[in-house]
């Protein structure tokens, strides 16, 4: 089988700079959202998670631990968010009856 230290095979600079990268992209936008008080902190820490676990491996069982992770932080940011634009207060500019 083919390997090479820079570009082919698990461990090469390539799959490891992808995993890590799974890795850092939601913990940063994890956040991010958490500096703008935007999510509950445990749809931040599932999202983190799902995150590790795609760093992990994404075959199985790594990857659907992820991917279901990365979903109900999603589910549950949407909801979180949805609640708080109920209010009136907190909708934007635009959408506030004038007076």
């Amino acid at each position: 089988m083919w390997t090479d230290p820079w570009v082919g095979g698990v461990g090469s600079f390539i799959s490891l700079t992808g995993s890590w990268a799974a890795f850092f992209s939601p913990l940063f936008g994890a956040i991010a959202l958490w500096l703008a008080k935007k999510a509950p902190w445990p749809a931040l820490l599932l999202l983190v998670a799902s995150g590790w676990e795609l760093q992990v491996s994404h075959t199985m069982p790594h990857g659907p631990i992820a991917f279901a992770l990365l979903a109900i932080s999603a589910i549950w940011i949407w909801w979180a968010a949805k609640g708080q634009n109920d209010s009136p207060d907190k909708a934007p500019a635009f959408l506030k009856p004038s007076a």
